[in-house]
């Protein structure tokens, strides 16, 4: 077994910060240490959160001579080739959206269907995605609280939804529906995929607004 450190982004951009993580990181048994390289624009983070390419260079001596490795996740390919630049033992590639397009090109074609997968958080292009599937991830729901259409693939837990649920109209079960699902909403307004489920109760507009009269 493997055990690695994450440390970023907790240090906010305070080196003697960072390098007190790395410490302690070493007294607690890790073989390794990991930041987060990413603008910080890429995921709505505070300045703070970057780091710059000589940062990390000096991070990772600092490791070297407490005898533990500091590596990195690269968000963008500009930080990949910092990672291959400063020879890193070990690195790490934000590497989902490339399984998510292996995964979903296996059940959808993608000649007709266009699969947005870049390095903005997802939480920012809502209005990007005609309809976002996720696999029991907290952005869908996030969708459908902000009144975008959304399908949830479940495959399996049966027990999800509760009985009774209008969510469960969301729920697709298997990967070969997944193509009929999409076409079915495709042609349809947000609001009209709402209505036609069921699930407005789920919109932000449905809630009580406080202040309101």
């Amino acid at each position: 077994m493997f055990v690695d450190s994450e440390i970023s982004p907790q240090h906010h951009g305070e080196h003697h910060i960072a390098e007190q993580m790395i410490l302690q990181s070493k007294l607690g048994g890790a073989e390794a240490v990991k930041v987060q390289q990413y603008d910080p624009e890429q995921f709505n983070k505070p300045e703070s959160h970057a780091m710059s390419k000589e940062q990390l260079r000096d991070l990772s001596d600092f490791g070297d001579a407490q005898g533990i490795p500091v590596f990195a996740t690269a968000f963008a390919p500009k930080f990949l080739d910092w990672c291959v630049d400063l020879d890193l033992k070990y690195l790490k590639m934000a590497k989902m959206r490339v399984k998510t397009r292996v995964y979903y090109g296996q059940y959808l074609p993608l000649d007709r269907i266009d699969l947005r997968l870049d390095f903005t958080a997802n939480n920012q292009q809502f209005e990007a995605a005609d309809v976002g599937v996720a696999v029991f991830s907290t952005i869908v729901y996030e969708r459908l609280f902000c009144g975008y259409k959304s399908r949830i693939l479940n495959l399996t837990n049966p027990a999800f939804p509760l009985a009774g649920s209008s969510l469960g109209r969301s729920c697709v079960r298997s990967e070969a529906a997944l193509e009929g699902a999409m076409y079915e909403c495709a042609g349809l307004t947000h609001s009209e995929d709402f209505r036609q489920l069921g699930i407005t109760a789920f919109r932000w507009d449905s809630f009580p607004q406080i202040g309101a009269k």
